[in-house]
């Protein structure tokens, strides 16, 4: 299924939502839009309506109400996918059942007090002692 093309009035607008949402971390009013894009209000509501249709835009409830990008639309702006997580980081690991039960042991091992060393632990978890944090 290929994207609908956004006119240069919308990508304005949910560039200027997703940059003041992810600043705030809260629903963005239409003014606050209109202000970072210097378009007419008016004009914002418009368009914020057809971006709800085309589910780039939320409108949240909220004491002053006001607008959030959606999923996809992050995803489109930052070229991702939408329905792919964040990729883990370094400190994030998939552990398979065997190592989850050998972690598990360690942590055992280390809440009982006798210690548990960097090399078990990067054993355990199939990663280089050096990479493992104290």
């Amino acid at each position: 299924m290929s994207e609908i093309e956004l006119t240069s009035s919308q990508k304005a607008i949910i560039g200027a939502l997703i940059q003041l949402y992810r600043k705030r971390g809260s629903p963005i009013n239409g003014e606050a839009i209109a202000q970072r894009t210097e378009r007419n209000p008016g004009t914002i509501h418009n368009q914020i309506q057809s971006l709800e249709v085309l589910n780039l835009v939320e409108q949240k409830p909220s004491r002053g109400g006001g607008y959030v990008p959606t999923k996809q639309a992050i995803s489109r702006v930052d070229g991702t996918s939408p329905t792919s997580e964040k990729s883990p980081n370094a400190d994030q690991l998939e552990l398979t059942s065997s190592q989850t039960r050998i972690l598990s042991a360690l942590i055992d091992q280390y809440t009982k007090g006798r210690g548990v060393s960097k090399e078990e632990l990067a054993t355990a978890v199939g990663r280089n002692p050096g990479t493992i944090r104290s």
